[in-house]
């Protein structure tokens, strides 16, 4: 009995060993076919990569050739930038030498305070035509909006009829217009931008605009050196008809337009932005938005005098194109003359975003309160109107010959909340 026990298990454990040797046999068959495989392919994945290999250093080579080659307006670009850099190490080699005088030089005396010296009119406004380029100008447009003032007629023309990329908000990128100054991408009103050339340049690169807008208040320090990068322009109305239009645009009753000029400070008592509302919206506005942030946000109502209106009128003899919305027709050949736009009819010249409220009132006594509140802003508008007229008498008139190129046939479209009205100068009749 043992004997036959111990046979039995004899033959399970040479069952069991015998079926362990099939399943290794089994096993080893794929492992040598895997390993062939493998061979194979190491020795033919040289030639199969190679192609690849071959147009991935192509792809490379020619991104990199193109990266280091520059368009011709990067060029262009990279000159400007060169010659600011130029004249700016020259400002500061002359700022630097003139210190190391004054320190030489003995200690003097202060002089005297002295008057304001008066403004020469005529001279500034033959400096101005004696500047003016004769021929087509390759500038980047800046555009001056003053709010109210015709700078939607220039949007239009800018953007529709000569088809030039400009902001969707009224021809304004964000923090240049009226209702984004707090949301401006540098700060407010785009304070950082203000000065650096190169960098408002790469921006209006950087969002493809062919003609650049600002509906508040100047930035001065690019004004004071940014003129070969820019070609700055600009339009004034008659002050009383701006305020009242402006007035009725943002719903602002005479009463209340008259309260803010009585109030300790601009924005004392304003809903809304300084460009919309406050007492800098009727008390020598175009002074304020000449001579920039400071003194349109600072100064209080009343405080405007003599000698900001003379730096004012020196900043605005200093702007490439000035035109007047009551001869708008004949300002606009200032700009198709020397930025080569094309000429659109006359019913492309007159576009705004409508009169406003026109049941809001000024008497004849609240228009003489704002004359005699807004002496300076008169001066200023009558200097721009000899400005003007000096700038276009050279200029043949664009329905004589047709001199300039007429712009491409269309309708007349309403993109953009335009619409059609009046002439401006009789837009609102004296009541």
């Amino acid at each position: 009995m043992e004997e036959a026990v111990r046979s039995g298990y004899g033959a399970l454990g040479a069952a069991i060993e015998l079926e362990h040797k099939r399943a290794a046999a089994r096993m080893r068959k794929p492992r040598k076919r895997l390993q062939r495989a493998a061979r194979s392919l190491a020795e033919r994945l040289p030639q199969r990569l190679l192609p690849l290999v071959c147009a991935v250093v192509l792809v490379v080579a020619m991104a990199s050739y193109r990266a280091t080659r520059a368009s011709p307006h990067e060029v262009a670009v990279a000159s400007l930038a060169e010659r600011e850099a130029a004249l700016a190490a020259r400002e500061a080699a002359l700022e630097e030498r003139e210190e190391q005088q004054d320190e030489e030089e003995e200690p003097r005396p202060k002089p005297m305070a002295r008057r304001p010296v008066i403004t020469d009119r005529r001279a500034l406004i033959a400096k101005a035509v004696k500047r003016a380029q004769q021929g087509i100008d390759g500038r980047l447009p800046y555009f001056l909006h003053l709010h109210k003032a015709g700078g939607t007629t220039v949007c239009h023309v800018a953007r529709m009829s000569n088809e030039l990329n400009a902001a969707k908000r009224n021809c304004n990128a964000p923090g240049d217009g009226p209702r984004t100054l707090s949301s401006a991408p540098f700060g407010y009103a785009n304070k950082k931008l203000d000065g650096h050339c190169k960098l408002r340049r790469q921006e209006a690169l950087k969002r493809q605009v062919d003609f650049l807008a600002v509906e508040r208040w100047l930035d001065t320090r690019t004004f004071a050196s940014c003129h070969t990068s820019f070609f700055f322009v600009t339009v004034l109305r008659e002050p009383v008809q701006r305020i009242v239009s402006h007035c009725r645009f943002e719903h602002i009753s005479a009463k209340e337009a008259l309260a803010w000029t009585r109030l300790p400070s601009v924005a004392a008592g304003a809903a809304g932005t300084p460009i919309q509302r406050g007492a800098a919206v009727v008390d020598n506005f175009y002074v304020r938005s000449l001579l920039g942030g400071d003194v349109y946000e600072t100064t209080p109502p009343g405080k405007i005098t003599a000698a900001h209106a003379s730096q004012a009128i020196e900043v605005l003899s200093d702007f490439d194109a000035v035109l007047i919305l009551e001869n708008l027709d004949r300002g606009f050949d200032q700009l198709f003359h020397r930025l080569g736009w094309c000429r659109p009819n006359n019913a492309e010249l007159r576009q705004s975003f409508g009169p406003g409220d026109e049941t809001i009132h000024f008497s004849a006594e609240d228009r003489r309160k704002l004359a005699r509140l807004n002496v300076h802003d008169h001066g200023v508008y009558n200097f721009a109107r000899e400005l003007a007229a000096a700038l276009e008498r050279d200029l043949p008139p664009a329905d004589v010959g047709q001199p300039y190129r007429a712009c491409r046939a269309k309708r007349l479209r309403s993109r953009g909340g335009y619409a059609r009205h009046q002439p401006y100068q009789h837009e609102y009749p004296a009541t």
